[in-house]
């Protein structure tokens, strides 16, 4: 029992090793360019375009039971994956490669801000994750699906080149939000919620983005 006790720890210290290592070299890779675009990417008015995209979608569904049925799970999604990031943040208690006392004047801390003290697992790419998963189950359009997770993954590695998480932080980040939306969706549409199943079955694009579509109708209600 020892044995395999140890064997885990020392597995453990192996991995974080590997993860200061990954990070110290993509933190790394920095320049003036590089740091205008990343401080941009990893602000918070970044997440706009994918919200207005999704929401455009919600709205180009027929009948407001649908709309609403959408919305409703984006807000699920949204509050399970934040709640569960912070408590992931809570129970792991990892600090920040900012806040590691052996990696001071060595890490590229771009604008200075150093964040709270833990940073497993991301939150910001667990929010970015969960919203391309949701926008890629919304949406079903493959070249629509493949830039949004591009997005999401551009926004994870902006929270390295700031300084503010190891890669470890930001896989954790993308796994459990790109769960949660599968997750939420997946109970929603596979446990008897027939309207919720015909509402993400409904036009795949929004209207502004496939000329070709046919026009919408209004309806006031499913």
């Amino acid at each position: 029992m020892f044995a395999l006790l140890a064997a885990a720890d020392g597995l453990l210290a192996q991995l974080a090793d590997w993860d200061t290592n990954a990070f110290l070299l993509l933190n790394g890779l920095h320049s003036p360019l590089a740091d205008t675009i990343m401080r941009q990417v990893s602000s918070t008015w970044v997440l706009a375009p994918v919200h207005l995209l999704v929401l455009t979608a919600i709205f180009h569904r027929r009948g407001w039971r649908a709309r609403g049925a959408l919305l409703a799970v984006l807000l699920l999604v949204i509050a399970v994956d934040l709640a569960g990031a912070h408590l992931i943040k809570d129970l792991a208690q990892r600090p920040r490669p900012s806040q590691e006392e052996s990696l001071a004047g060595v890490v590229h801390l771009l604008g200075g801000r150093r964040g709270s003290t833990f940073g497993f697992a991301s939150t910001h790419t667990a929010y970015a994750f969960a919203l391309a998963g949701y926008a890629g189950l919304l949406l079903r359009h493959r070249g629509l699906t493949r830039l949004v997770f591009a997005w999401a993954l551009i926004v994870g590695y902006s929270r390295i080149y700031i300084g503010l998480h190891y890669p470890g932080d930001v896989l954790a980040g993308a796994a459990w939000g790109a769960t949660v939306a599968l997750g939420v969706w997946w109970f929603g549409v596979r446990l008897g919620q027939r309207s919720l199943a015909r509402a993400f079955s409904g036009p795949a694009r929004p209207q502004l983005l496939d000329p070709a579509a046919p026009a919408s109708h209004s309806s006031s209600a499913a």
